[in-house]
């Protein structure tokens, strides 16, 4: 599998029991929360326990259920996409212990939308099956490129 564990990971899919709100993680301009579908509440509960399994291996520890449900609880009112990003966080620095929960919730503090939109975007450039007559960009291309958008964005405006 690529890059950006557990992005794209079956485990993050897969529904799974628990109790979740929306909160401003999930939409920043929400400012009502409002209650999860069953569906999403199982997708968060599903990729926090497979995550929280995905760790103890890679620490060579068997979690106890028990642990896995105070992570789940502890971790419900966070978005999906924030939960992938903290646990992947949480695996590229891992020590000699599990991350606590206050260390998961700070590293989805740190997850953003344009996140996932870079890393999809360096994904993208960064595969191999480009046309033979690929060619970067060249210094100072990019800004001419960026300046020629803004400016037909300009003239479609109303």
């Amino acid at each position: 599998m690529a890059t950006g564990w557990p992005h794209g990971v079956r485990g993050c899919e897969t529904p799974r029991n628990s109790i979740a709100m929306e909160t401003e993680m999930d939409n920043p301009k929400n400012t009502t929360r409002t209650e999860l579908s069953e569906k999403t509440r199982k997708q968060r509960s599903d990729c926090i326990v497979f995550s929280v399994t995905q760790l103890g291996t890679a620490l060579g520890q068997k979690i106890p259920a028990e642990r896995t449900s105070l992570y789940v609880a502890g971790l419900n009112d966070i978005s999906l996409a924030a939960l992938k990003y903290a646990f992947g966080e949480a695996l590229k620095n891992l020590g000699t212990f599990l991350p606590t929960i206050s260390e998961l919730r700070q590293y989805a503090s740190h997850w953003t939308p344009e996140y996932d939109a870079i890393t999809n975007t360096q994904r993208i450039l960064d595969r191999g099956d480009k046309p033979p007559d690929w060619e970067p960009l060249k210094p100072g291309e990019l800004e001419a490129l960026l300046a020629e958008v803004k400016a037909r964005a300009e003239k479609t405006k109303p």
